[in-house]
């Protein structure tokens, strides 16, 4: 063992050079070609500088229809030449991807003794053993090679979105409200998942503490955007651009997750929507089996699980997956052989390019990583089902889990 930690460390600092160099890469080849998600942001933002309301206009064929928070982004981004926004805009991508693997790496070091899922005893003491360098020389390596084209090309609001998860989780493990406030702030820069990550933080004092900390930020974020819309026409707008991609991203080859599986295999379309409903449920049942699972689930655990849930059944987009960064030593260091099904996962989408998709599938890395995002997520939830849970009742208020140890377990972590 110590022979393999030793040759782990040492080709830890290649492996980032490697995934260094392919981000920069990319920066170079996009230098010159600002992304179409960065046009749109732009546009909107000269519009709502000049006082008006971008909501239902039409930019290059793309509808506006992000949430007000987006207000300070845009107005910044138009106040700076086109392609040198671009151009800053890809470094600071760049910049957020190195950032968040700096902060998945800080965080494991503290994440042993505030979870419930992972056991000491497995593959994590191997992690553990490892420098703190190392941990992120693997981590940037592993993301720039696997995730850096989509999330980097594409533009924002997706390197924020991981960023801010990476943040949400680096300061639950170190118990910090205020940065994890800013975390979920980032996340809700995409209001579905920041939806989904609130309902997994419901269920912890800390949590409840960094919601509200999210939605003052949040709210301080749209407020210039409110003074120039109405809020009911913003949600109006939202709503009509929601049902009209609905009615154009309906094949498997521009949706994931869960949603592009069952198109693959000949079942309906059913929407955005319908499955962020669903995991929204799913998160809740898991919270809710988390409190009453004896020893109950922490709030990194509720984290992990939701972000595994959130990647299967409802990913806007398959340039999300990015945020799978989020979890990639957690879901290692998992009790076995949870740990090794979730290796296996991180392998296939590394390989997915290289492998065979569907035919009615036109890109393989989106299909592989939807495939890898379902292993993961059974991974996190056999983890979570193998807790003993006596008594086990779905109702919150079931005599055999006192209301009071039900609070003191839900105010852990």
């Amino acid at each position: 063992m110590p022979q393999f930690r030793d040759m782990l460390n040492y080709y830890a600092p290649i492996a980032c050079l490697v995934g260094l160099a392919h981000v920069v890469f990319l920066v170079v080849t996009s230098w010159n070609a600002p992304s179409s998600a960065y046009e749109l942001l732009h546009a909107a933002g000269g519009v709502w500088l000049s006082g008006e309301n971008p909501y239902g206009m039409t930019f290059d064929g793309a509808i506006w229809a992000r949430s007000p928070n987006w207000f300070p982004l845009t107005a910044l981004f138009a106040m700076v030449e086109p392609l040198a926004g671009a151009r800053g805009w890809l470094i600071v991508n760049a910049s957020l991807l190195i950032g968040a693997s700096a902060l998945n790496a800080a965080a494991f070091q503290h994440m042993l003794s505030r979870t419930t899922l992972i056991e000491r005893a497995s593959f994590a003491d191997l992690l553990n053993s490892l420098t703190p360098l190392s941990f992120f020389f693997f981590h940037a390596g592993f993301m720039g090679l696997a995730f850096a084209a989509g999330a980097i090309q594409l533009g924002p609001p997706v390197m924020l979105v991981y960023f801010g998860a990476s943040l949400l989780i680096w300061a639950a493990t170190k118990k910090r409200d205020i940065a994890g406030g800013v975390g979920l702030a980032l996340i809700l820069l995409s209001p579905s998942y920041g939806l989904l990550a609130a309902a997994a933080l419901a269920h912890s004092a800390y949590g409840r503490r960094v919601i509200a900390l999210g939605a003052i930020v949040t709210f301080l974020l749209a407020v210039p955007a409110l003074m120039i819309t109405p809020a009911a026409d913003i949600i109006a707008a939202m709503l009509h651009a929601s049902q009209a991609t609905n009615l154009i991203t309906h094949s498997a080859d521009n949706v994931s997750g869960i949603r592009q599986l069952l198109i693959v295999m000949g079942g309906p379309d059913l929407g955005a929507a319908f499955y962020v409903v669903l995991a929204l449920a799913v998160i809740c049942a898991a919270g809710l089996f988390g409190r009453q699972s004896k020893p109950s689930l922490r709030t990194i655990d509720n984290l992990m699980v939701a972000l595994s849930v959130t990647l299967f059944i409802a990913p806007p987009f398959d340039q999300y997956f990015v945020l799978i960064g989020a979890m990639l030593f957690y879901a290692v260091a998992l009790r076995a052989p949870f740990n090794g099904l979730a290796a296996m996962a991180f392998l296939i989408i590394w390989r997915a390019e290289n492998l065979p998709a569907p035919d009615m599938v036109g890109d393989a890395s989106a299909f592989y990583s939807t495939v890898g995002a379902l292993l993961i997520c059974i991974a996190m939830l056999a983890s979570m089902l193998r807790i003993r849970v006596p008594n086990f009742k779905f109702s919150i208020w079931d005599s055999a889990v006192p209301l009071k140890a039900s609070r003191e377990s839900s105010s852990r972590a």
